[in-house]
């Protein structure tokens, strides 16, 4: 079997396929790859210690120590690096599903986790434009609030692509 070209528009017979899927999941996470390339990296050491923070402030039930970690100036990128990361696994394992049953629930869950991500990196991009100055400057915010609104249909691509081939 050719292998199909990651441009072309796949057929209804052809798109729920193995090599199908793999290409809109590859798009999916390079499409959101770009949206999250301008949001700083958070610093390992930087990230353990408020992930760590996050975790003790919940578990304690101290709202005062969990907004002393939201206030950190790492804390909204953190969000948005970790909404990634889950994002980037879900379609890791929908890329690998062995049913079109299967691919369709993992897409699903690949979705919420772009959702997730989504509200990260709104929360992420209204901290930052309070900040003097922004890391992400004002035409490259308008920029990813666009691609922001974009990206979900790949996902709607994805799941008629998967739900297709369903019998």
């Amino acid at each position: 079997m050719a292998q199909p070209k990651s441009d072309s528009r796949p057929d209804e017979a052809k798109c729920g396929s193995v090599e199908y899927r793999a290409i809109f999941i590859d798009r999916t996470q390079k499409m959101y790859g770009a949206i999250v390339a301008p949001i700083e990296r958070v610093p390992p050491s930087e990230a353990e210690f408020l992930r760590r923070e996050i975790e003790d402030s919940l578990w304690s039930e101290n709202k005062g120590r969990f907004k002393i970690a939201q206030s950190n100036r790492f804390y909204h990128a953190l969000q948005v690096q970790d909404a990634y990361e889950r994002l980037c696994d879900k379609l890791a394992f929908a890329k690998k599903a062995e049913s079109a049953k299967e691919a369709t629930q993992l897409i699903f869950d690949a979705y919420d986790a772009a959702h997730q991500l989504t509200l990260a990196l709104r929360d992420y991009l209204d901290f930052d434009e309070r900040r003097n100055p922004p890391v992400v400057p004002t035409d490259k915010r308008v920029e990813l609030y666009n691609e922001l609104a974009f990206a979900p249909s790949l996902f709607h691509i994805s799941f008629r692509c998967a739900l297709s081939q369903w019998h």
